[in-house]
C-alpha cells in the first residue's frame, strides 16, 4: 500500500490532454448573415460583414433579421471589423428549443452574452436592436443606427464604447452599468434604465448629451425625452449629462436633479 500512495498522488496531478482541450473556447468564424454561434463558443468576424436588408430567419429562431445570433453564453469578437445589421445586429436569447411551429418555445440560449472590439452599424431597415439580449456585457464597440443601440433587458454592462444615431434610445437596460462611454445623438433617450422592476442605473466617467431631439419631444406633452431616463435614482460619477427624467411623469419638470439642465 505504501508503494501505491506515491503513484496515486502523481496520477491526481496529471490532467488528460483531451480534458484540457475540452476547456478551450471554440472559435467560430462568422462569414454569413443570420449565422448562429454555438453554445459556449466565441464567434469572430474575418472581415467586414454587410447584412443590409437581411430579414431572414430559421425555424428555431424567435425573431427574424438578426445578422448574428448567439447561443448559450456565447460571445462575438468583432476583431476591429464592421458588422452592418439587418433588422437587428446581434441578438442573444433568440435561439429556441422545441419543435418548429409552436407559439412558445423554451429559450435555449441564455446569457450572459459578450460582444466586443468593433463596429455595428444600422441602416434605415434596421428597426430593431444593434445588440440585444437579457444579460449583456459589451465593451470597446461603436454602435450607430437601429431603433435601440444596445438593449440588455435584465442586465447591461457597457464600457469603453460609443452609441449614437438610434431612432429611440441609445442604451436600454434593467440593472445598467456604463463606464467610460459616450452616448449621444439618440432621438428619444440616451440611456434608459426602465426595462425591469428592479432597474438601476450607474454612469461612471461617461458623457451622455445631445439626446432627446426628436420633434415629438416638443409636440407630445406626454413625452419624457432626455439624456437619462431611470426608474430609480441614478448614480452618476464623473459623468456629464444635460437632462434626466422619471418614467411616466410626462413633461412636468419631474427629474432626478443630477444633470446640468435639470
Amino acid at each position: 500500500m505504501r508503494h501505491l500512495l506515491p503513484l496515486f498522488a502523481i496520477m491526481l496531478c496529471i490532467v488528460p490532454a483531451s480534458h484540457t482541450a475540452a476547456r478551450e473556447p471554440q472559435l467560430i468564424p462568422v462569414t454569413v448573415c443570420g449565422q448562429i454561434i454555438p453554445d459556449h463558443a466565441t464567434g469572430y468576424l474575418t472581415d467586414d460583414l454587410d447584412c443590409t436588408g437581411y430579414a431572414g430567419t430559421a425555424p428555431h429562431l424567435l425573431t427574424a433579421g438578426a445578422a448574428v445570433n448567439l447561443g448559450r453564453k456565447s460571445k462575438l469578437d468583432l476583431r476591429g471589423f464592421t458588422l452592418t445589421g439587418g433588422v437587428h445586429g446581434v441578438l442573444g436569447d433568440n435561439v429556441r428549443c422545441g419543435r418548429a411551429g409552436l407559439p412558445f418555445l423554451h429559450d435555449c440560449s441564455p446569457g450572459p452574452h459578450e460582444v466586443y472590439r468593433g463596429t455595428i452599424v444600422g441602416t434605415p431597415e434596421s428597426t430593431g436592436s444593434g445588440i440585444g439580449a437579457d444579460r449583456l456585457i459589451v465593451h470597446d464597440v461603436v454602435v450607430t443606427g437601429f431603433s435601440t443601440g444596445i438593449w440588455g433587458y435584465i442586465q447591461l454592462t457597457l464600457s469603453d464604447s460609443r452609441v449614437s444615431g438610434a431612432s429611440f434610445d441609445g442604451a436600454n437596460g434593467g440593472r445598467t452599468k456604463i463606464y467610460r462611454s459616450t452616448i449621444t445623438d439618440n432621438l428619444i433617450y440616451g440611456v434608459s434604465a426602465n426595462n425591469w422592476v428592479n432597474a438601476r442605473l450607474w454612469l461612471v466617467d461617461s458623457v451622455v448629451t445631445g439626446n432627446g431631439t426628436d420633434p415629438v419631444c416638443d409636440t407630445n406633452p406626454l413625452a419624457t425625452c432626455s439624456d437619462v431616463l431611470s426608474r430609480r435614482f441614478p448614480i452618476l460619477v464623473d459623468t456629464t449629462c444635460n437632462t434626466s427624467a422619471i418614467p411616466g411623469t410626462g413633461k412636468e419638470d419631474l427629474n432626478w436633479g443630477v444633470c446640468a439642465l435639470d
